[in-house]
């Protein structure tokens, strides 16, 4: 009976638990955190034919492919052995690999029950600056044509086509301000007692995500002569990923004493992104055995994202118009964010090539690219949460009530800046006649830094109103409390990149028809990372417990420690190329794994013609 007479503080202790310790309100946290920054955002692409892994970020300048060369400089008019065109296809097979946003660790938190356990995400840090790497494409199409003879004033033209399309279950972007617990408010743990009800699910709706991509370019060389060539390109990026999650169940229609229950929980994100990105080029022939060129280019380019969600629940034990046992509880939660990236993206390239003997030949390039992005955001979320509770047995009787309530709405601005270095020098080395060494090595250096501000405006208002009748006395237990902010959160973000990439790739014409080529790469990354959360609070207004308390200009700072994260992988690439005939080749390509047995990462199949 002892625990009968304490209930009420039970009951108030546990509500201002869920209210205190479920964190699934993160005040602090900006939207910002929450957008889902791409691979595809602000940067040049192209069709890639070894663009395997981190091969992809290598492969310009160190691989001889036609594409390839044009990408590098679109004034580099490759040579065709067997015509004036050339047609690529491949069919690829998507990576084999977790996605990042795959592979955050999420512990659990050990409430008082089950009902209160939640699932904290462990967010890495680098998630600001890249989220997701974008799927292959289903297929790759490209095709060049030299419109007069490639030997006297050679005209080039050709462009390319890649489809992307990819249905994924539904997922939640990791960090976030406010994220709904179905069934809950975000101060109310109303799940201990709805949890005792038989539940099942009349209707459960869709949960899928699509990603969809087209990928376009143009390119025009021409020469001038025996020593100069000119270079124009032109690529454009459609790219959209728009998702719904939704499941709803209704009640049990009367079966088990007229027990009710209805729930709705549905979410959506919608992400469109599109960009024109120009380029043009020279390349000199300096000399019989040397060649110089430069290629500078602009991308401007536009990504909108949403996201809302609606929540809402409905339990009724008993018929609220009865005298006797019932408990009633209405739940809510409502989300509606948005987010703006407008900006450019400017790059240079320089290349350089000598043929150091008849069986080498040395390559190098430097790339520089600058990317200032203009940020806008706006968040408005809405929780609310009611309970109330009847009990009767002989002379004992107990009576509660319970209200919450939360408002958050927000706007912020900010700037995305990106710098990117990426040094590179390759040798080619023949060693017999039927067999070529490629290896070299690469360095990347590029730095981030986000800042957004973002003004505020917050409540939270929670009370609760308990009563216990026993055995003539009567205790009551009553709880208030108030919260209201006025505050500007100043968000910095910095992270600073760099690898080292040593390629090591061998080349062996098995026969006259078959080709094979095996290749290693020996990848070593570090990260450094510093995050700064500042709150300029203009007025901060706290209600607890029967005190008001109140402060007006004041700040406080979150500062994350710095992350120094380092990673070291070795890559692997082989392929088997049949020569069906002069005109067309027939190649698999792949990329095997060898930590745990062998698998493929990735498999393409790709087609060559030149007619």
């Amino acid at each position: 009976m002892m625990f009968l007479k304490r209930l009420p503080q039970y009951v108030v202790a546990l509500c201002l638990l869920t209210a205190f310790a479920s964190a699934q309100y993160n005040s602090e946290t900006v939207t910002e955190k929450s957008f889902e920054n791409s691979s595809a955002f602000f940067e040049s692409h192209f069709l890639n034919p070894y663009g395997l892994n981190t091969y992809r970020d290598l492969a310009v300048g160190f691989i001889r492919n036609p594409f390839l060369d044009i990408q590098q400089n679109p004034a580099n008019l490759p040579k065709l052995e067997n015509g004036r065109t050339h047609i690529y296809l491949d069919f690829r097979g998507d990576r084999n690999e977790e996605a990042l946003v795959e592979s955050f660790a999420t512990p659990v938190y050990a409430g008082l029950d089950v009902a209160t356990s939640y699932y904290y995400p462990i967010i890495d840090p680098r998630w600001y600056a890249v989220s997701r790497q974008e799927p292959e494409p289903v297929f790759s199409l490209g095709a060049m044509t030299y419109l007069t003879d490639p030997d006297k004033n050679p005209l080039l033209i050709g462009g390319s086509y890649q489809l992307v399309h990819r249905n994924d279950p539904f997922y939640q972007v990791p960090n976030y301000i406010y994220a709904s617990r179905f069934g809950y408010s975000s101060a109310l743990d109303e799940g201990a007692v709805v949890n005792q009800v038989p539940i099942i699910d009349r209707y459960s709706g869709s949960d899928e995500l699509i990603t969809q991509g087209h990928y376009f370019s143009g390119f025009l060389g021409y020469g001038l002569g025996s020593r100069v060539n000119l270079g124009l390109s032109l690529n454009a990026v459609v790219h959209d990923r728009d998702g719904i999650y939704r499941n709803a169940s209704q009640d049990e229609f009367g079966s088990i004493d007229d027990w009710e229950r209805f729930s709705d929980n549905s979410r959506e994100r919608d992400q469109a992104y599109e960009h024109i990105d120009l380029s043009g080029g020279l390349r000199f022939q300096v000399s019989d055995a040397s060649a110089f060129g430069i290629k500078a280019g602009v991308l401007n380019g536009r990504a909108d994202q949403t996201f809302s969600s609606f929540d809402t629940s409905f339990y009724d034990y008993q018929s609220r118009g009865l005298d006797d046992n019932r408990s009633f509880n209405i739940s809510g939660g409502n989300t509606s964010q948005s987010w703006e990236r407008d900006g450019s993206t400017i790059y240079g390239r320089l290349h350089f090539d000598r043929h150091i003997n008849d069986d080498a030949t040395l390559r190098a390039q430097y790339r520089f690219s600058q990317s200032d992005v203009d940020l806008v955001n706006s968040s408005a979320i809405s929780d609310t949460g009611y309970y109330e509770s009847r009990w009767t047995y002989n002379t004992q009787s107990s009576e509660g009530f319970y209200e919450h309530f939360l408002s958050d709405v927000r706007s912020a601005t900010g700037t995305r800046e990106k710098t990117a270095h990426l040094g590179q020098v390759a040798i080619e080395w023949t060693l017999s006649r039927r067999s070529t060494l490629l290896t070299g090595i690469n360095y990347m250096r590029s730095n981030t830094i986000i800042n957004t501000i973002e003004p505020v405006i917050a409540r939270q208002n929670t009370q609760s109103f308990y009563t216990w009748t026993y055995q003539g006395s009567q205790d009551t237990s009553q709880y208030v409390y108030r919260n209201f902010e006025d505050k500007t959160l100043d968000w910095n973000y910095e992270s600073s990149q760099w690898s080292i990439q040593i390629p090591v790739l061998a080349r062996f014409q098995v026969s006259k028809n078959w080709r094979l080529m095996l290749g290693v790469n020996r990848i070593l990354r570090d990260w450094n990372i510093k995050e700064v959360t500042t709150a300029r609070f203009r007025i901060r207004e706290r209600t607890d417990r029967g005190t008001t308390s109140s402060e007006t200009n004041f700040g406080e700072r979150y500062t994350q420690p710095n992350q120094k994260l380092t990673e070291q992988s070795t890559d692997f690439i082989s392929s088997v190329e049949a020569q069906i005939s002069e005109k067309l080749r027939i190649n698999l390509l792949v990329e095997p794994d060898f930590e745990e047995g062998i698998r493929f990462n990735q498999v393409w199949l790709t087609f060559q013609a030149e007619i």
